[in-house]
């Protein structure tokens, strides 16, 4: 079995054992409350997971003994000044071996159901001028791109990783609050010839751009599954990504519908009915941790069969 440590990415940043997850979700779940009702600028606001690899690095100055990276070591040293703490990034990249292990298992040893298969593009941008970043998002098919969104910048009030002992991979939940997107604004406008000229040739996104602009840009192909873990249903969707330079990396993303509904919902409510849906919050969070350590154990059981 995988064995589980918890590093919340918040202010400040701390590393806390499996038995303080619990408390961490209900955080998490204030940490929602609180962006729900308190920022009339939030237009959306939901929790995603993505199986990846936490990685740490230390900052200029820092000295700790080989071996002594204990939960009491790794707090104290982020409590130090910001350029000698220990600094960390979060990887979303699934190894290939894992990414086929984990899709076999969905497919073939549970209930889950293949629901979609989507091709998706996206590009994003950053507006010199306008200080802004933006990112638009295509629907890709027969080699033509479809408008299907534009998002403004966001904020992640709470991030959560569930780290594991190798070769379990990580998993970091993440509490996502997107802005409003003004239509007929200023950023629109300045995204129309992007939207207008932008092209899927060979594989590749051509993207035109103006002299403020720096874009960046990526495909996406898909195979979405939906099951039921806990009296919840989960999607997990099994990604393979191509960036600019034309190379593959996967990703393996998940979400729960009745959670992200209840977030939605208490956007709108404000500070109205939010007792219960923050509840309907707290419960769902539960099963998603769950179920991202059932998965972790699974990879495990992959390795050492």
């Amino acid at each position: 079995m995988a064995s589980m440590t918890a590093l919340s990415i918040n202010t400040p940043k701390q590393f806390h054992l499996k038995e303080e997850i619990p408390s961490l979700l209900s955080d998490m779940t204030a940490a929602a409350e609180q962006t729900a009702a308190g920022n009339p600028k939030i237009g959306d606001l939901k929790v995603t997971l993505n199986i990846g690899s936490q990685f740490f690095y230390a900052g200029k100055t820092m000295q700790v003994p080989e071996h002594q990276f204990t939960l009491d070591v790794m707090n104290a040293i982020n409590e130090t000044r910001h350029d000698q703490g220990l600094k960390s990034v979060y990887s979303n990249a699934v190894d290939s071996t894992q990414f086929k292990d984990l899709k076999h298992y969905i497919t073939n040893r549970t209930a889950f159901k293949h629901v979609a298969a989507k091709e998706t593009a996206s590009v994003h941008v950053k507006d010199l001028d306008l200080n802004t970043s933006l990112v638009i998002a295509f629907n890709a098919s027969g080699g033509e791109l479809h408008l299907r969104k534009i998002k403004s910048g966001s904020i992640k009030p709470f991030l959560l990783t569930l780290m594991h002992q190798q070769p379990s991979p990580d998993v970091r939940l993440k509490l996502i609050a997107q802005h409003f997107f003004a239509k007929d604004g200023l950023e629109e406008r300045s995204l129309r010839k992007i939207i207008s000229e932008t092209t899927l040739s060979n594989g590749q996104l051509l993207v035109p751009c103006s002299s403020s602009q720096a874009v960046d840009s990526h495909i996406k192909t898909k195979d979405v599954y939906e099951g039921m873990y806990k009296g919840q249903i989960i999607c997990v969707a099994f990604n393979t990504v191509r960036g600019e330079a034309g190379q593959d990396h996967h990703e393996i993303t998940g979400r729960v519908p009745a959670l992200n509904e209840a977030l939605k919902k208490a956007v709108k409510a404000g500070r109205a009915d939010m007792c219960q849906l923050m509840k309907e919050v707290r419960a769902s969070l539960q099963v998603l941790a769950g179920f991202c350590e059932h998965l972790a154990i699974k990879v495990s059981d992959f390795e050492s069969s």
